[in-house]
This record gives structure tokens, C-alpha cells and sequence, in this order.
């Protein structure tokens, strides 16, 4: 390859099998995964085949060259080309029963010596048993060779305790097997090798081959294609424990720890999770940048295991920090911490979290944690409101949690004074409020908005604000095909057995309704205006931008 970044070419099933190599999934990549869904699916594929006589591709494949230039790694394809050997296997078996039924058997004996080479692999001519051109993951391998490319038959104990991806790759064999015995119930040897070979001839693969590990983790992010089973977590993850293989006790611990991360914080969300921790400790990192970041920072066995291990330090932190329900709260001595916890998973600010995770870490005391918690919650509402780039948000929170992470900032106030500093200006924020308007008919929104009146219902009442009773009431009616009918104010909060009452009624009859109303809101309307129009929206809708501006504040 040179000094490429990668070698992209169009090959067949038989090209693939064909070339004088090897294929292995790494070590610690994840198990086989696949179902019975996805089974028929390729099955489908396959019959496809034969009644269009046209090529099917079946997505892109990712090598990684290795220092053996016969082997080459899976980075990405693992998933289908199990599944293919374990369909070429039980065509191995059909063959193999003709032959034991002494049907054309000479024939017979080198089809089944052909397939065997060409798909699964030669035969050692010290133990007799095929060396497999598949090699899968260390849960896998020995369950595959064993009984699906050397084709033993396991006995109930061993079915009973493997893992559960092995006893996924024994069930898919006996699918294609129960498929080809259905399909070719005639017996005929000659014309299930036609079949084959169409197979091999028509399912085309696009296959890239990267030199290391940041192409392959480079590539995964900017390439969205059919088929892809590995993730960025994956890529992570092999890199993490490629620095461990000279110490075994290590690797086993490490795999173990990050299985435990895995289970807990879900294989897509694990990127987002590593950014989160490596964001208090450097320079903000994109998430296109964060294999390379992670490449520069750990290059040693020792700060592999380090990194691992205070990802599973913080992992139920992490999660705790984007829901309020989490166990971990229920200790914690102040519980307006889940309130602001709520506040920041509703307008889906993540930005906070590597700030939230090294002041957690830092500053021990609950209350003044919370403290914390609740400044980064105000601030996600006036940045929300203002509409203001997100992404700058981000740059200053990475800043002050790198200037915690390093010890320059030691206390609750000095934190919070930094804070303060990145704020938006009182005058642009009562601004943005006053012309704020969203779609509350259903989803998020609706839940937003929802938010934002009962937040301004407990400031003007003292506390109170029943939301279990609480419905959004669009004051001109949302089937108006206006846009100021989405104004913030065209809404006020009111009980659910007030607004079934006034369906197709006017402004002057809601306001009798209105007026009995227990919601702040609702009352004000009532009271401040005769008539509801464009001025009328603009006039209340300052009224609750002012009330905003005192309840949101630093």
C-alpha cells in the first residue's frame, strides 16, 4: 500500500476466499452477534441471486494489514463473513451425507475437498484437521473450529454451557443446513456446486484495507455503510488492549473491566463517554479527533490500564449525571441536584458533562457540588433560549474543567465566578425570551415549553405548581396556520378539566374560564387583557421574558 491511507477494491465471495491469506477478528473484538432475523435475510440474498442473475453486494468489508502478510485483521465484516463460512460449512455437511449415502461419491468427495480449501481452509497434514482461513474473537474461535469448520458434533453439556454468542454460531449452522436440505431435496451433488459457485461468483463485498489503527478509526467515522457491525467503541477498545498483549494478567482484567464499562454505559454511547473524560484533561477534542487524542495521550501498557480503570471509576457517575433516577442519588443529601440533573437532559446539553465530572471528582460535599450542578442547568436555559452556538459553550466549559482537573480552580466559588464569566448578557437573554416561540403540540417541545411556564407558575406563586394536572393551553388555537400561534406567549398552563371546555370557544368566553384557574398564568391573562392579537402575545410574552430574566440568573 505504500504511504496511502487505505486500498479500496470490488471483490467477490471467491475472489476474497481465493487470495492467498488468512483472515482473524482481533482478539478481544466483540462475539458473533447475529440472529436468526439476520440469517434470513442473507438467505434471502442468496435466493435472490438465483432468480435475477445479478450481482448482490453486500456492503463494505475493513482489513487491517498485520506483520504477517498472510493474515490480515477484520476490522469491520466480521458478523458476515462468519456468517458465510457457516453457510459454506453446511453445504460441506449436505455434500458429506451424499457421500455417506454412497451417491456419486467419488464426485462427491472432491466437491467437498474443493470447498473445504477454497472457503474454509487446508488440511494440516500433522493433525488431520483443517486450518481455518477465519480465525474469530477468543469467545468463539475454538467453539467455531471445533464444531462448525471441522464439523464435530457437540454434546448437550457443551451446548448447555456456551457462551451465548457460540451457541448463536451453532444455531445459525443448523439454519442453513435445515435450508439446503429443503432446497435440495433431489440430492443432487453436481447441482448444489452450481449453486455455490453462482454464490461465489455474485455476492461482491467492498473491500478496504487500512495500514493501522487510526486509518481504520478515521475511516469509521466518515464512512456510513450498509452492513456495519464494528464501532467506534470497537476500534477503541483493540487499541487500548493491543497495548496490553505482553502482560496477560492485564489483558484479562482490562477486557474484564471494559466488558463491565460496556454492559453499563452501552457499545454506542462509549465514545461520547471517553470524550466526556478526556475533555477535563486537555484541549477540547472532537469526536472525529478522539482516536488520535487517545493514540497521543496512551501510548504505554500502564497508562492503558490507568485510562480503563478510571473509566470504570467514573462510569456510573457518568450516568448518574444524565439521569435523575440513577441509585446513586439516593444518598446523596440534596436532592435538587436530580431536579437540575432533569433540567439538562431535557434541553440535551452534554456539554456540561466533563465540567460536571471532574467538580463530582474535586469537590466532595454534596451541597456545594450542587451548587455547581445548578449554574451549568441556568446556563443551558439562557443558552437554549438565546439560541447561541453550543459548540462555544463546549469550548468554555472544556477550558474551566481542564483549570479544576489541574488544580487552579480549588474551591465551589472560584468555579462558579468562571462560570459566570462565559454567561450571556442579562439584556440579550430577555431579548431572545421575548421572542421565543416553539411548537408545543407534542414530543420535547411540548415538554420544554411545559417547563418554562411551570418554572415561571412556582416563581410568581411561591413554590406551587401542580404539573400532574397541568395541560399547555394554546391561547389562539394551534390549528391556526400562524406562527405566532407558537409564541411562547400564546400559551399559559391550565388545569386538564378547564381546557376540555374550550373547544371552539372565543378569547372573551376562555377568559371566564381562565379566571378560575388556580395557575398564576392563566390568571394573568384573565385579568390584563379584553382581546387576544399579535399586540396582546407581545405584551404577555415580555411580562414572563421579565419574570424569566429574575428566576434564571446567575
Amino acid at each position: 500500500m505504500g504511504n496511502s491511507f487505505l486500498n479500496t477494491e470490488t471483490l467477490t465471495l471467491n475472489d476474497l476466499f481465493s487470495k492467498d491469506r488468512t483472515y482473524s477478528v482481533p482478539k478481544y473484538q466483540r462475539n458473533y452477534s447475529w440472529s436468526e432475523d439476520q440469517w434470513e435475510d442473507l438467505w434471502s440474498d442468496i435466493e435472490d441471486l438465483e432468480k435475477s442473475n445479478y450481482p448482490h453486494f453486500m456492503g463494505s468489508i475493513v482489513l487491517q494489514e498485520t506483520k504477517d502478510v498472510k493474515n490480515i485483521d477484520i476490522i469491520d465484516g466480521q458478523q458476515r463473513l462468519s456468517t458465510l463460512s457457516i453457510f459454506i460449512a453446511a453445504v460441506i455437511v449436505y455434500i458429506d451425507d451424499l457421500v455417506k449415502k454412497d451417491k456419486d461419491k467419488i464426485d462427491n468427495e472432491k466437491r467437498k475437498e474443493i470447498f473445504n480449501k477454497k472457503y474454509l481452509g487446508y488440511e494440516s497434514s500433522t493433525t488431520l484437521k483443517i486450518v481455518p482461513k477465519l480465525t474469530l474473537n477468543k469467545t468463539n474461535n475454538n467453539f467455531f473450529t471445533t464444531y462448525i469448520i471441522n464439523q464435530n458434533i457437540p454434546d448437550k453439556p457443551t451446548l448447555s454451557d456456551a457462551d451465548k454468542s457460540n451457541l448463536l454460531l451453532y444455531k445459525a449452522f443448523d439454519f442453513f443446513q435445515k435450508k439446503i436440505k429443503e432446497k435440495f431435496q433431489k440430492e443432487d451433488g453436481k447441482k448444489i456446486a452450481e449453486y455455490v459457485e453462482m454464490i461465489g461468483e455474485q455476492l461482491k463485498f467492498i473491500v478496504i484495507v487500512v495500514q493501522n489503527e487510526l486509518d481504520a478509526y478515521v475511516l469509521f467515522q466518515t464512512l456510513n455503510a450498509r452492513g456495519a457491525e464494528l464501532t467506534a467503541a470497537d476500534l477503541l477498545k483493540n487499541y487500548f488492549l493491543s497495548l496490553l498483549k505482553n502482560d496477560s494478567g492485564a489483558l484479562e482484567q482490562a477486557n474484564s473491566i471494559w466488558e463491565d464499562i460496556n454492559d453499563k454505559i452501552s457499545t454506542e454511547k462509549i465514545p461520547d463517554f471517553l470524550r466526556s473524560v478526556i475533555n477535563f484533561q486537555t484541549d477540547l477534542v472532537t469526536k472525529n479527533r478522539l482516536f488520535k487524542e487517545v493514540r497521543k495521550n496512551i501510548k504505554t501498557s500502564k497508562e492503558a490500564f490507568s485510562f480503563i480503570s478510571k473509566l470504570h471509576n467514573l462510569s456510573s457517575l457518568y450516568l448518574a449525571l444524565q439521569n435523575s433516577n440513577h441509585n446513586s442519588w439516593n444518598e446523596f443529601s440534596q436532592q435538587d441536584a436530580k431536579y437540575y440533573i432533569d433540567i439538562l437532559e431535557l434541553l440535551r446539553f452534554k456539554s456540561s458533562l466533563p465540567l460536571l465530572l471532574v467538580a463530582k471528582e474535586k469537590i466532595t460535599d454534596d451541597q456545594e457540588f450542587t451548587k455547581i450542578l445548578k449554574v451549568c442547568a441556568i446556563l443551558s436555559i439562557r443558552y437554549s433560549i438565546s439560541k447561541t452556538r453550543t459548540n462555544k459553550l463546549e469550548s468554555n466549559y472544556n477550558k474551566i474543567a481542564c483549570n479544576i482537573f489541574y488544580g487552579k480552580y480549588k474551591n465551589t466559588n472560584e468555579i462558579i465566578k468562571a462560570l459566570k464569566l462565559i454567561d450571556i448578557d442579562d439584556n440579550d437573554f430577555k431579548k431572545s425570551f421575548s421572542i421565543y416561540s416553539k411548537k408545543a403540540t407534542s414530543g420535547n417541545d411540548a415538554k420544554i415549553v411545559k417547563f418554562l411556564l411551570a418554572s415561571i407558575e412556582r416563581h410568581l406563586s411561591g413554590g406551587i405548581c401542580d404539573e400532574q394536572i397541568a395541560t399547555i393551553e394554546h391561547i389562539l388555537p394551534s390549528s391556526l396556520n400562524d406562527e405566532k400561534v407558537h409564541k411562547l406567549g400564546n400559551y399559559i398552563l391550565l388545569e386538564a378539566k378547564y381546557n376540555q371546555q374550550l373547544k371552539n370557544k372565543n378569547f372573551k368566553e376562555k377568559i371566564d374560564i381562565y379566571s378560575k384557574s388556580n395557575f398564576k398564568l392563566a390568571q394573568y391573562v384573565a385579568e390584563n387583557f379584553k382581546t387576544w392579537d399579535t399586540k396582546s402575545i407581545n405584551q404577555y410574552q415580555n411580562f414572563l421574558a421579565k419574570q424569566a430574566l429574575a428566576l434564571w440568573k446567575i
